[in-house]
């Protein structure tokens, strides 16, 4: 009788096994099958190896998902410029996409541009969920941390999880005065990162370098078009702790073993005014192909698009993206890159000189890969703008 129960209690513990293992590959299978549909998504489905996930190496892809965050996979590397999705829902809304969307990409890593929550939202979120590793200035970290204390309150992770954040700057550092080269993505991409200033009205007009008003006006069909839809279930938005909200960081990142490079900052700070150092960083910055930059300004109504002008006449890339008129004033981004190419004349930057302009415009280039995919090894990349020296990132 007592071999009888061993046997009988053997062969439940096997069967137990069994279903744990295969319940294991169920949801292994599952993930990958998710990550596949993810990086399809965003990056294209001619881009992605529908068998393993894998993103084409060949190649630079950047999607916009919002304000100033994107999807980036560079040499197979996937990573997130800022974390947020505007018009949050718990299914594809005005942004066609969602928080499990981004968590099902696996991105490696998580750059914060500022820490106000349209941009560092969902961030720790998705690192406790993908195990991504977050950049940002030290006062983000703080946040981060809050964060996952928050989530951690909620039931949605156990007790002593963590973030992995690394912090680029020492808090209060002034702005440009810490450069830091960031070795997650080496050895497929080099990043460099430094303090900038956030959009504000700084001193108000300047004489000397006039801005070209915007003047826009929202979409009116917007709210017939695109129904509010309810909040998401989860609170994944960031606390905001640390005093983060306005320290802003400046990126730029270049291909390994290329003249490929492009810089991202989620905000256009009133840098003749508060501070005329980063300019100078800027203008001789090493050349940037593309700048994902913000077109809007929180001094707008006063300075128009002046700020973001003087950045890129200062980094002089050859295709510029202005992101963020969204969540401003949304389907009103043709009046914002209509002032832009006006300041370029009154700034009187030379035609050889200006980037070409595409975009942004919501909702219609969100998600769409095919608006900025790159051969990183094209010679094009190879032409240098007077007064810009290559970028080096060697290996």
């Amino acid at each position: 009788m007592k071999r009888s129960k061993l046997t009988y209690c053997g062969a439940m513990l096997l069967a137990s096994s069994i279903c744990a293992t295969l319940a294991g590959s169920v949801e292994a299978e599952d993930d990958h099958t998710a990550l596949v549909k993810a990086r399809s998504h965003f990056f294209g489905f001619e881009n992605v190896n529908q068998r393993t996930g894998e993103v084409d190496r060949e190649k630079v892809i950047v999607s916009w998902f919002s304000v100033q965050s994107f999807a980036v996979a560079v040499r197979g590397r996937v990573f997130f410029l800022d974390s947020y999705i505007y018009r949050l829902a718990d299914t594809p809304a005005y942004v066609p996409t969602t928080v499990q969307e981004l968590v099902d990409l696996k991105p490696e890593v998580i750059f914060i541009g500022h820490g106000h929550g349209d941009h560092a939202d969902n961030a720790a979120y998705i690192a406790l969920k993908t195990g991504a590793r977050i950049f940002g200035a030290a006062e983000h970290c703080v946040a981060m941390d809050a964060d996952v204390a928050k989530l951690v309150s909620a039931g949605l992770f156990p007790s002593g999880s963590q973030v992995r954040c690394t912090s680029l700057t020492t808090t209060g550092a002034a702005p440009g005065s810490e450069v830091r080269e960031i070795n997650v993505l080496r050895p497929d991409v080099c990043v460099s990162s430094f303090k900038h200033v956030h959009s504000g009205l700084g001193n108000g007009p300047n004489a000397a370098f006039p801005g070209v008003l915007v003047n826009p006006i929202r979409d009116p069909r917007v709210d017939t078009l695109f129904p509010a839809t309810p909040p998401p279930k989860l609170n994944t938005t960031t606390t905001g702790i640390g005093g983060g909200g306005a320290v802003s960081m400046f990126y730029q990142f270049t291909v390994a073993d290329s003249d490929f490079s492009f810089v991202w900052h989620d905000t256009a700070g009133p840098l003749i005014d508060l501070a005329p150092n980063v300019l100078d960083m800027l203008k001789f910055l090493p050349k940037a192909d593309l700048e994902l930059g913000a077109i809007v300004s929180v001094g707008e109504t006063v300075n128009g698009v002046r700020d973001i002008g003087m950045y890129i006449q200062n980094i002089k890339p050859k295709i510029f993206y202005g992101g963020h008129s969204d969540n401003f004033n949304i389907g009103a981004s043709l009046f914002y890159q209509q002032a832009l190419v006006k300041q370029f004349d009154v700034f009187k930057i030379p035609l050889e000189e200006r980037p070409e302009i595409r975009g942004l415009n919501d909702p219609y280039d969100y998600l769409r890969p095919g608006l900025a995919t790159f051969s990183y090894k094209d010679r094009i990349w190879r032409d240098t703008p007077a007064g810009k020296a290559s970028p080096t990132c060697r290996f």
